[in-house]
């Protein structure tokens, strides 16, 4: 009866342990430990080599054991929300993993090992202290999603600007004053998160990237945008909210596909921050039409 079990929900059960026994379970598939107490694995998990779904994510794991490596069948691995410090380098023996979450633990570094993930779409890394990433990250060339938000990067690692598929770059809470020319070797990317980076001008760049959809620029200190950025053709949500930002350009105008755009706690001169969010561009006619006016001669 055990071997036809392919799934199995232990969360939230406040567990501190597992039983021996749950190694008996050879077909699971998916096993969901997440919000529990558990500080270590039992050996006998391992055994569980047909896992291809593993949740931890909410526990009080400080380390994970080099038997990590025998999950050679995982495609995903949720670690978030856990304590954990370092990676054992068997972490590179998972090479069927697809998306591997780590958000929100205390990893200051990552393992060469990180690398040895051909098939790995999304690797989430916020909320960690990480301030430099190793070279072998740019051999994951099938990554479509990255999140390296709330870390202590100061500037872009340059092993990025080789994950050419990245399609979602999240970047926002470190302090990154530079966003330097290589970002526009991303050109599949369709959205950028850039909030809270400590940026006092728009990227000049960025226009470049034609074929983002989404650009938060959030909570930096932003005081005008240039008139390039007309060349976001493609961009549906937009912002800019809590910078400081006095006025805006015409071209955002030609900004046709704009859906979404936020100017909220803005110092701009008329009071139109709120109106934006069902139709952005006629009310921003009307306020480029009000600035004319402004600056016509009596």
């Amino acid at each position: 009866m055990t071997n036809r079990v392919v799934t199995i929900n232990l969360s939230n059960g406040q567990l501190a342990s597992l039983v021996p026994e749950i190694g008996h379970l050879t077909n699971l598939r998916t096993l969901y430990l997440s919000n529990n107490r558990l500080t270590r694995l039992p050996p006998e998990i391992y055994q569980l080599t047909k896992l291809e779904n593993l949740y931890l994510s909410n526990n009080q794991l400080n380390s994970l054991p080099p038997e990590i490596g025998q999950f050679t069948s995982l495609k995903t691995l949720n670690l978030s929300h856990n304590q954990l410090v370092s990676l054992p380098p068997e972490i590179g023996e998972l090479t069927n993993l697809m998306t591997l979450a780590l958000l929100n633990n205390q990893l200051a570094w990552l393992p060469p090992e990180i690398g040895q993930h051909p098939n790995l779409r999304g690797l989430t890394l916020s909320g960690n202290q990480l301030d430099q990433l190793p070279p072998e990250i740019a051999h994951l060339t099938s990554l479509i999603t990255l999140d390296l938000s709330d870390n202590q990067f100061t500037r872009l690692p340059q092993e990025i600007f080789q994950l050419t598929n990245l399609g979602s770059l999240k970047l926002s809470g470190n302090q990154l004053t530079l966003i330097p020319y290589a970002i526009v070797e991303l050109a599949n990317l369709w959205s950028l998160e850039l909030a809270r980076t400590g940026l006092t001008a728009f990227p000049s760049d960025i226009p470049q990237l034609t074929g983002l959809m989404t650009l938060d620029l959030s909570g930096n200190h932003l005081t005008s945008l240039p008139k390039n950025i007309a060349q976001l053709t493609s961009l549906r949500s937009l912002d800019l909210s809590d910078n400081q930002l006095t006025s805006l350009p015409l071209e955002l105008l030609q900004l046709t596909n704009l859906k979404k755009l936020d100017l909220r706690r803005n110092p701009l001169p008329i009071p139109i921050r709120h109106r934006f969010r069902r139709a952005p561009i006629p009310y921003l006619a009307r306020y480029q039409e009000d600035m004319i006016k402004q600056d016509l001669p009596s």
